[in-house]
C-alpha cells in the first residue's frame, strides 16, 4: 500500500511539473538565469563550455553576427488568429519573392537563428525570423509545443503574401521550432516549397518520456495522461499529438538534421520521421552535437547540406 502511494505522489508531482513546463516565460527567465547555450548562445557565460572541441564555431564570430543582425533587422508586430501580439525581426534580401521563416527553440529568442539568417541572407533570401508566444517580445505565457504555433506562422506567412503575393517560402525550424515546422506542413501550405527540421520531436510524451529513468519508464503514460487532462482544454496543447502522423501527410520536400549526442531529442526519432516521410527528403546527422547545436558543428558540412538539399527543389 505505502508502495502504492508513493507512485501515486511521483505521477502527481511529475504531472504537475509537466504542466509547469508550458508556462514559456517563466521556464525563459529560469533557462535565462542559468546560461544555456545550447539554446541562447546570444548570452556570454559559459562560453567555453565547448572550449577546444574539435569543428566547433567559434563563440566571439557567433556573437558578432548576432549583434550585427539584431542591429540590421527590422521589428515585425502582428496579430494572430487569437489576437495574441506577436513580435519578430525581418530583413529583405535581394529576393523578396524568395524567403526563409526561422522558427527557435523552447525559452530561446529569435536571435538564436540569427546565425542561419545569415546564411540565407547571404544566399538572397529575405529573412523572417519570429519570436514564438511566450517568447522574446511576442505576448501569451503558455507554450503549447507547436500546435497553437502553427497558426502563428500562418499568420506570418499572411504577412509576406500581403506584400509580396508570389512569395515562395522554406521553413526552418529548430527543436520546439522544428516542430512547429512539421505540423504546419502536413497541411501543404501552398506557398511552402521546403521544410528544414534541426532536432524537433515526434511528440512533445516521446521526448519527456525519453528523460526518465529505464526502471520508471511505466510511470510516463499515466503522467502524461494525467496532465493532459489539464493542458489540453486550458492551455490548447496536446503531449500525445504526433509529428510522424504529420510527416506522413505531407508532400512538401524535408531536410531531417539532428545532433548524435542529443540527449534530449535523441537520434531514433530523427530517423523514425525521416523514414514517414513518403517525399523528397534527406538526412544530416551532426556527429559532435548536442540538442541544437548542429549548426554550430561543422557548420560548413551543415550549410552545405542545407543548400545542396534546396537547390534541388
Amino acid at each position: 500500500m505505502k508502495i502504492i502511494k508513493i507512485l501515486l505522489a511521483i505521477i502527481v508531482v511529475s504531472a504537475i511539473f509537466v504542466t509547469t513546463s508550458h508556462i514559456a516565460k517563466l521556464n525563459t527567465r529560469l533557462n535565462a538565469k542559468m546560461g544555456n547555450m545550447d539554446y541562447r548562445p546570444d548570452i556570454k557565460e559559459n562560453i567555453d563550455k565547448h572550449a577546444g572541441e574539435h569543428h566547433f564555431e567559434d563563440r566571439d564570430i557567433v556573437f558578432k553576427t548576432v549583434n550585427h543582425y539584431a542591429k540590421i533587422m527590422d521589428d515585425i508586430f502582428i496579430n494572430s488568429y487569437d489576437n495574441t501580439s506577436l513580435g519578430g525581426s525581418y530583413l529583405l534580401g535581394e529576393n523578396t519573392n524568395l524567403w526563409a521563416i526561422l522558427i527557435h527553440g523552447y525559452t530561446a529568442t529569435n536571435k538564436t537563428m540569427f546565425t542561419i539568417a545569415d546564411e540565407y541572407y547571404k544566399r538572397g533570401f529575405s529573412i523572417l525570423a519570429p519570436n514564438l508566444r511566450g517568447h522574446g517580445n511576442s505576448a501569451g505565457i503558455f507554450t503549447t509545443y507547436g500546435i497553437k504555433e502553427k497558426e502563428d506562422i500562418k499568420s506570418r506567412i499572411n504577412w509576406i503574401k500581403k506584400s509580396y503575393p508570389d512569395a515562395k517560402i522554406v521553413l526552418q525550424g529548430e527543436s520546439l521550432g522544428a516542430a512547429t515546422a512539421m505540423f504546419l506542413i502536413a497541411e501543404n501550405p501552398k506557398d511552402v516549397i521546403a521544410c528544414v527540421e534541426d532536432c524537433g520531436y515526434t511528440s512533445y510524451f516521446e521526448m519527456y518520456a525519453n528523460q526518465f529513468p529505464k526502471r520508471l519508464k511505466f510511470l510516463t503514460k499515466p503522467i502524461g495522461l494525467l496532465a493532459n487532462l489539464f493542458i489540453k482544454p486550458v492551455i490548447g496543447a496536446d503531449l500525445f499529438k504526433s509529428n510522424i502522423e504529420s510527416i506522413q501527410k505531407t508532400k512538401i520536400p524535408t531536410l531531417f538534421i539532428n545532433g548524435a549526442k542529443d540527449h534530449l531529442v535523441p537520434v531514433e526519432m530523427c530517423k523514425k520521421l525521416y523514414t514517414a516521410h513518403k517525399g523528397k527528403k534527406d538526412i544530416h546527422i551532426a556527429k559532435g552535437a548536442g540538442h541544437a547545436e548542429s549548426k554550430l558543428y561543422d557548420a560548413e558540412i551543415y550549410y552545405r547540406k542545407i543548400f545542396d538539399f534546396l537547390s534541388q527543389i
